[in-house]
C-alpha cells in the first residue's frame, strides 16, 4: 500500500449531543489501482497483526514498508481475491470440467454468469479451436491459424 493511515471517523458524543471526529480502530490503506484511480480500503487483519507482532519499532517500520501481504506490490502486481475466482473458473474450464461443475464449484446461481463474465478465452485458444476443425475435404486439421 502506498500509506497507511487510521481514518477518521464523526460520532455523536453521548452526553453532548455534538459530533466528534475520532480515529477509528481500525488501520486502512490508500493505493493506485491497475487503471490509476486512487483507493482507499481496510488494511487486512492479517497484515496488521503482522505489523503488530515486530519485535521493534524499526523492524516494524520494515514490515509496514514491505510487499508481504499488500495488495498491490512494489512492482505493480495485484493480488485479488476477485481476479483469482476469474482464474480458478477459466483453468476450470480449459480442464474441460463440465459448465454445471464449474458453476457449482463457482457458489453461482446462474450459469450465464459462470459463462459470460467469469470464463475467458484467449486468442490463441480461439486460433487452436479453429484449427482443429476438419477441412472441406473432412480431414482433421486443415485450418491453419494466422
Amino acid at each position: 500500500m502506498a500509506s497507511l493511515y487510521r481514518k477518521p471517523i464523526v460520532v455523536r458524543d453521548p452526553k453532548t449531543g455534538k459530533k466528534v471526529e475520532k480515529q477509528s480502530k481500525k488501520w486502512w490503506g490508500r493505493f493506485t489501482d491497475s487503471i490509476g484511480r486512487e483507493k482507499r480500503v481496510p488494511l487486512s487483519t492479517d497484515k496488521r497483526v503482522w505489523i503488530s507482532e515486530a519485535a521493534n519499532e524499526k523492524e516494524r517500520k520494515q514490515r509496514e514498508a514491505s510487499d508481504f501481504l499488500k495488495y498491490r506490490d512494489s512492482q505493480g502486481r495485484f493480488a485479488d481475491f476477485h481476479s483469482l475466482r476469474h482464474t480458478f473458473v477459466t483453468n476450470l474450464c480449459k480442464a474441460d470440467i463440465s459448465p454445471k461443475t464449474a458453476q457449482t464449484l463457482a457458489r453461482h446461481g446462474d450459469i450465464r454468469l459462470t459463462m459470460n463474465i467469469y470464463t475467458h478465452v484467449d486468442e490463441q485458444e480461439q486460433a487452436d479451436a479453429i484449427a482443429r476443425l476438419p477441412g472441406l475435404d473432412g480431414k482433421k486439421g486443415k485450418w491453419k491459424a494466422g
